[in-house]
């Protein structure tokens, strides 16, 4: 019996569509760097992590300072929560206080109900001068203990009397001579931006003090942030999409490129991952320096250590610890601190604030004109 032939069940595959794509040109995007374009009261939908919401508000955008240099940048502070799939930076909240200090509002002052304040700023400026010029001549500031350091032995008395001095005697010996031990410090830690060029990088001196290590990296990590640039013409831009609508466009020139200061993400992620906190201070800042310039050689001191560096090191301790007690001091001898004002903490603490803002910006002023 004859079986009836059965078309084959195999189908012959289409040839496949082309699709004509015009090409842009190539600029390179450093991981992280893109962002929807913000709109008010709405929520924008980023890629998430593992066990995050994927719907979030969008941070503030960044603002730079007007400083001069695209290397100094502040992005708003939830940029460095999130790296786009970089490692965290291992950087706690207490660090980031430290390095960019209480964000008290600056208009407390001229939002308060009474301005009485305001005509004091200058005279308790002059006042706060002249002790923190006092605490300058006689403080005495040293390298901070390195953790591998072991502890010294406390140094034995020498008998150099011959015999015991007389109950008498050694009331009357304490009454003449009063020994006072000037005050004493530990140098504070240069930004490696600062300490490469500090002209440049005044506002490092003038915004951050950074006291340990751990302010430094995180410093670093806030503040100089590459800024987006176009590959073709090196122009800087402030948000992506103003990069990517000038890019787009196809109208700027080829020129040579210049790639602007500051660290990318994957130097950001290695500033916290390689750092070792067992390695001296001096070898850990040397780490970090070598991050963040990988091609130069650096010479500098990871301290503060003399100029001006030191003189505004010295005042922020001093202020630190005497700041709100000159304040009130000051506000005392003028008749300000009536009971209208005891319970006004906030401004007391603005203008204290605000004090240190100009008590730095008055130092570095007189040593750039003298």
């Amino acid at each position: 019996m004859a079986i009836p032939h059965s078309p084959t069940s195999r189908h012959s595959t289409p040839p496949p569509t082309t699709h004509t794509t015009k090409s842009l040109p190539y600029r390179h995007v450093p991981a992280g760097s893109y962002s929807s374009s913000t709109t008010a009261g709405l929520t924008s939908i980023k890629r998430s992590r593992p066990g995050t919401p994927a719907n979030r508000q969008l941070p503030p955008p960044r603002s730079r300072e007007s400083s001069g240099a695209y290397s100094y940048i502040t992005p708003a502070a939830s940029d460095d929560e999130v790296d786009d799939g970089l490692e965290d930076s291992g950087s706690d909240e207490s660090d980031v206080e430290s390095c960019c200090g209480d964000q008290l509002d600056e208009h407390i002052l001229a939002s308060s109900g009474d301005a009485r304040f305001q005509h004091v700023v200058q005279p308790l400026l002059d006042h706060s001068l002249k002790r923190v010029r006092e605490y300058i001549d006689i403080a005495q500031y040293d390298v901070p203990p390195d953790k591998q350091e072991a502890p010294r032995k406390r140094s034995r008395s020498s008998n150099w009397q011959s015999e015991p001095a007389s109950p008498n005697n050694r009331e009357h010996s304490d009454e003449e001579f009063v020994v006072v031990s000037p005050p004493r410090g530990k140098f504070h830690f240069s930004c490696p931006f600062y300490a490469s060029n500090p002209q440049k990088h005044q506002q490092c001196l003038k915004k951050h003090d950074l006291v340990t290590l751990d302010n430094v990296i995180t410093h670093v990590q806030r503040h100089h942030m590459r800024p987006l640039y176009c590959p073709i013409c090196s122009q800087v831009f402030d948000s992506a999409s103003q990069c990517d609508s000038h890019i787009v466009k196809r109208e700027c020139e080829l020129r040579e490129l210049v790639l602007p200061e500051g660290i990318n993400y994957y130097q950001k992620a290695k500033l916290a991952r390689d750092d070792k906190p067992n390695l001296s201070d001096k070898r850990r800042w040397e780490r970090i320096n070598a991050t963040v310039f990988p091609n130069e050689k650096s010479l500098s001191s990871p301290y503060l250590s003399s100029g001006l560096g030191l003189e505004v090191s010295m005042a922020r301790d001093y202020w630190a610890k005497n700041g709100r007690a000159v304040v009130s001091d000051f506000l005392k001898k003028q008749g300000m601190l009536g009971e209208a004002w005891q319970d006004d903490e906030k401004a007391q603490a603005a203008l204290c604030k605000l004090t240190l803002e100009n008590l730095v910006n008055e130092m570095v002023e007189e040593h750039g004109s003298a």
